[in-house]
């Protein structure tokens, strides 16, 4: 198996045996990054939580090469604060995009990345926010903003970025053990209680689960595995959401919205989720098949340049 220890986090690489970063951890990280890659890295406080937290999201791409023709991709973490595996990937993408493996990916694409959106239920260690909303669930279809500040904050960059690429990043909180799971499921665009997240594209999503399995990190298929994975948890009731006509997820959002290339990542080991999203982020330097262009194969994904009576 593959070694991704972390240079600037080595307490994340994997999930329960760490004590993971704190909020100012995490700003000291991102101040660091600016003072030594100030030509790839920056980030801005986009917005403040419920008890005035900070919502930070940084930016990555090579300033030296024109902003024309890049790919625009967001990951975001933690809009379940507890999900600390999702925080700790975000942070090794972040550090895998400075080195100079990633020339190609930010010479080619803008990545925007917040590690955390609950930042309250990050340091609390609670899934929903301080108001008690879940932050993943928050968002419309009626043109609206979202009701909460955390979410509102992430509408608002997505509004401005109208990203082709965008990804929620899920996983373990600090009880899971507690919890009496046997085993830690890991997937990708199948949130454990959202009935109605499927795979849009199989092979799009079997190249992203491949890249774990090549590594030892084994893969649960949401479209195999439905009766499994998919009901809803009676623990968990404040988790799932109703598949109300007005109400949507942030992934189902930016796809409805964007027609973005949009997916869920559940996440267990940081190096597994670390895994999925590099090749991700590979996938959109390269050309899709059938694609003329290189990037996010979105009009073939996404069907956005299909006339909907043919489909």
């Amino acid at each position: 198996m593959e070694n991704y220890e972390n240079k600037y986090f080595p307490e994340i690489i994997e999930a329960r045996k760490c004590q993971w970063p704190g909020l100012e951890d995490i700003k000291r990280f991102f101040d660091r990054m600016v003072k030594e890659f100030s030509g790839l890295f920056s980030y801005e406080e986009i917005g403040l939580s419920v008890e005035n937290r900070p919502v930070y999201c940084a930016r990555i791409t090579n300033s030296f090469v024109p902003d024309t023709d890049k790919q625009v991709i967001m990951f975001i973490a933690a809009e379940h604060g507890d999900e600390k595996s999702a925080t700790g990937t975000v942070l090794k993408i972040i550090e895998w995009l400075i080195s100079p493996e990633a020339k190609e990916t930010v010479d080619k694409q803008i990545i925007y990345l917040v590690p955390a959106v609950n930042v309250d239920g990050y340091v609390n260690g609670r899934l929903l926010n301080s108001n008690g909303k879940n932050l993943f669930a928050d968002y419309n279809y009626d043109g609206l903003p979202p009701g909460q500040p955390e979410s509102e904050s992430i509408w608002r960059v997505l509004e401005e970025i109208t990203p082709d690429a965008f990804f929620s990043l899920h996983g373990l909180s600090e009880d899971w053990d507690s919890l009496g799971y046997p085993r830690t499921w890991e997937s990708t665009d199948v949130s454990f209680t959202s009935q109605y997240e499927r795979c849009y594209n199989r092979k799009f999503i079997e190249r992203i689960n491949a890249a774990a399995e090549k590594a030892g990190y084994m893969q649960d298929r949401g479209e195999e595995d439905i009766e499994r994975i998919l009901p809803l948890i009676p623990a968990f009731e404040y988790h799932s959401f109703p598949s109300f006509e007005h109400y949507a997820c942030s992934v189902s959002y930016c796809y409805n919205r964007f027609h973005s290339l949009s997916s869920i990542l559940e996440i267990g080991p940081v190096a597994s989720g670390f895994l999925r999203c590099r090749e991700i982020l590979q996938i959109g330097n390269g050309t899709w098949e059938y694609e003329c262009y290189p990037g996010y194969p979105n009009r073939i994904i996404t069907c956005s340049g299909i006339p909907r009576n043919l489909l």
